[in-house]
């Protein structure tokens, strides 16, 4: 007959049991028959550290499932030492299985393809392995504080209530591959350890109804979490993950609720690439140290807020091609990684905001190209620093490379992003070092700093050719309302020489795109928004500005250069009609004066004696009355209208300058030359000094006319086109 053992003591064949003795025996069938009392009695089988062969315990166990349909109890044993296999496999046991500070050794636990109404080891101990795998239960499933030896498998099983293994220590790990699980899977407190070939929690395609709770767990090796949908919440605060390269992986994952890994702490990537989260997901305070990318977010769904204040990632975190419901919160949060991207947020959309200040650092890029974010990009108080740059602001001489990668460069990249709101950095300590892309991004409301702006050229680090990897890039750049024209970071701010102000901000672009290729479209979107925004005057400065920067650019053709200059000189591009007019003023008083001069050699009253000025138009008037009746020269008058070409005076129709007057010298050509054009000689007269002073006066008179009428007509007023 097999026996059972007490205490240490084994007998065999007796009835009874010795009460004085130390040592306490009784038979099969005896305890047999104090099982199936406790049973009846619907009470709890105490067998105090008796040792039962685990193959007469489930003889037991399958010969009540015969006898009774179903026990309203279950069985309850407390205090067992099962040695052996255990083996329920393919059985039907209608009633609940309880095992209340059992320890099982020296064989595996067997309920693979088993239905039991409901499991619970409490207190427990399995030295060997548990295979459970598609056991199907009515009821729920406890292993609470249950110490395992060997590897859990509960691979395809089904679960018809809750599943809790917290404070349980499972050594080799726990196998829930495409598990159903009605309620709850609760791993709270747990200990999970696994290796190298196995996850410390294989869960790939789990079904969970209810919540999956691992707060305080701790994870030696991974948890595999793809393809698997959670019905409630991933709780999983204070959890610890040492998963070498991969911590946690969710990818593709479906969860109805939040996922909370507030404060956790993961060695090893986290992974919700295609993943759906119908809450929350919360990573404040989390510590996550990975190669490459910590956290991998690609292609996922948020319904809720993303909220990664105050983490601590020393890898990657990519957003990119995701969909977020809420914001994206940052505050105080730190990302780290060596060459790169820190953060990736390229083709996602946000519903809410994207707040990467208040503390916010990071060292790597921020792209976000392509972003569309509903409320507020908000930088204020962040510190965004580009990997190819030392912590000083330069790249170290020793640590450059022949060539630096792009994104090594980058800052902060929000190439065509579209935001309602963009606020960069406000102070000198957070201007971002590296290159900031603004190109073809939109906002509808833009906030910036000067203090935050690029540094000086001569102060801006470069890369080992000796280009500048501090700038702007500006290019098609558009935005709304300008909240903060000047850059002034105070109070009551005003607008005045806000253009001025805004020459340092254009100017922190590349040398080439301000100078030698110089890219129109940044200075006329600026001049559009402040002519919008009321500040015209501003607005015409810069445009003047931009005109100028074109003149010293390699695009523009020499003939425009000098037709640019011109317009520049004689109207300020047609905003200052004022400068002609008083070249124009100008000239006419000094040739007034010459006329004058001039005059003052003539021997009769109004130079009708035609020795330095010459009657031109004697034949319209009579003999017997000529001198009454035609206009005596006068020098004012003269010079008024040799300098107004498009109107008349009269003057200049009526006397003209003696090109023979006052001969200064003649100039005696060669016989050769005398003998060809039939002239001796050139003679060089003051007439004919006074005859090209006229020419000129009415030349430039001429010009200075049409520039003083183009421009108050506005016909050459620098045009806002991009």
């Amino acid at each position: 007959m097999r026996s059972i053992s007490c205490k240490g003591t084994t007998q065999a064949g007796m009835d009874d049991h010795s009460d004085n003795t130390g040592t306490a025996a009784f038979g099969l069938e005896r305890a047999e028959q104090r099982i199936v009392e406790a049973l009846a009695a619907d009470r709890t089988a105490d067998l105090d550290g008796c040792t039962i062969p685990g193959d007469v315990l489930a003889d037991l166990v399958v010969g009540l499932a015969a006898e009774r349909e179903r026990l309203t109890g279950g069985m309850r044993l407390a205090n067992a030492v099962i040695a052996g296999r255990f083996d329920l496999s393919r059985r039907r046991i209608p009633f609940a299985l309880e095992f209340l500070h059992c320890r099982f050794e020296d064989g595996p636990l067997l309920l693979a393809d088993s239905q039991i109404d409901a499991l619970a080891l409490i207190d427990c101990s399995i030295a060997g392995a548990l295979t459970a795998a598609r056991v199907r239960t009515s009821g729920t499933v406890l292993f609470e504080r249950t110490v395992f030896g060997e590897r859990a498998s509960f691979a395809e099983c089904c679960i018809g209530g809750a599943f809790s293994l917290v404070g349980a220590t499972l050594s080799a790990g726990l196998d829930v591959t495409r598990a159903r699980i009605d309620g709850s899977l609760d791993l709270t407190g747990a200990t999970l350890v696994g290796s190298d070939a196995a996850a410390a929690l294989a869960a790939r395609g789990l079904r969970v109804d209810g919540d999956l709770l691992m707060a305080s767990a701790r994870l030696t090796g991974r948890a595999a979490l793809d393809d698997a949908r959670i019905g409630g919440t991933l709780a999983a605060t204070l959890v610890e993950i040492d998963g070498g390269t991969e911590a946690l992986d969710a990818s593709r994952a479906t969860i109805a609720g939040d996922v909370r890994l507030g404060e956790a702490r993961l060695v090893g990537g986290l992974s919700l690439s295609d993943a759906t989260v119908g809450g929350t997901l919360d990573l404040v305070e989390a510590r996550v140290y990975a190669d490459g990318t910590a956290i991998a977010g690609a292609r996922g769904a948020v319904a809720g807020s993303v909220l990664l204040s105050h983490l601590k990632s020393d890898g990657r975190v990519d957003f990119s091609s995701a969909t977020i419901g809420g914001s994206l919160v940052a505050a105080g949060a730190t990302i780290k990684v060596q060459s790169g991207a820190a953060l990736l947020l390229s083709d996602t959309t946000l519903g809410g905001d994207a707040r990467l200040g208040s503390g916010f650092h990071s060292v790597g890029a921020v792209r976000a190209d392509r972003v569309a974010v509903i409320g507020c990009i908000d930088l204020k108080g962040s510190h965004l620093r580009a990997a190819a740059i030392a912590p000083s602001g330069t790249q170290p001489a020793a640590a450059r490379p022949t060539s630096v990668a792009v994104d090594d460069t980058m800052a902060l990249s929000l190439a065509h992003a579209t935001t309602g709101r963009l606020v960069m950095p406000e102070r000198g300590d957070e201007r971002p070092r590296g290159v900031v892309d603004l190109s073809h991004a939109h906002a509808a409301v833009f906030e910036d700093y000067a203090a935050a702006w690029p540094a000086e050229r001569r102060h801006r680090a470069r890369d080992a050719e000796g280009r500048e990897i501090e700038h702007l890039v500006l290019d098609g750049f558009t935005y709304g309302l300008m909240t903060n024209p000047t850059g002034r970071a105070t109070t009551g701010k005003s607008a005045n020489h806000a253009g001025r102000a805004r020459l340092a901000w254009l100017d922190g672009q590349r040398r080439e795109d301000c100078g030698p290729t110089l890219c129109r479209q940044p200075w006329t979107m600026l001049a559009e928004r402040f002519e919008a925004q009321g500040l015209s005057h501003e607005a015409d400065h810069l445009r003047i500005a931009l005109h100028r920067r074109e003149r010293a650019s390699r695009a523009m053709p020499s003939g425009r250069r000098w037709t640019s200059r011109l317009a520049d000189w004689l109207m300020l591009y047609g905003l200052s009609p004022w400068r002609s007019l008083t070249l124009l003023a100008v000239m006419t008083a000094l040739m007034g004066l010459v006329w004058a001069t001039a005059a003052a050699r003539c021997t009769a009253p109004g130079c009708f004696d035609e020795s330095v000025f010459v009657i031109t138009n004697k034949a319209a008037y009579t003999e017997p009355r000529f001198e009454r009746t035609y206009p005596r020269f006068n020098p004012v008058g003269y010079a008024l209208d040799l300098s107004l070409p498009l109107v008349t005076l009269g003057y200049r129709d009526h006397w003209r300058v003696n090109v023979a007057h006052g001969p200064l010298l003649a100039l005696e050509m060669p016989a050769s030359v005398a003998a060809t054009i039939g002239i001796r000689e050139i003679p060089f007269t003051l007439g004919g000094l006074l005859f090209a002073l006229a020419l000129a006066q009415q030349l430039l008179g001429l010009v200075l006319s049409l520039a003083v009428l183009a421009s108050m007509l506005g016909l050459v007023r620098p045009r806002a086109d991009r």
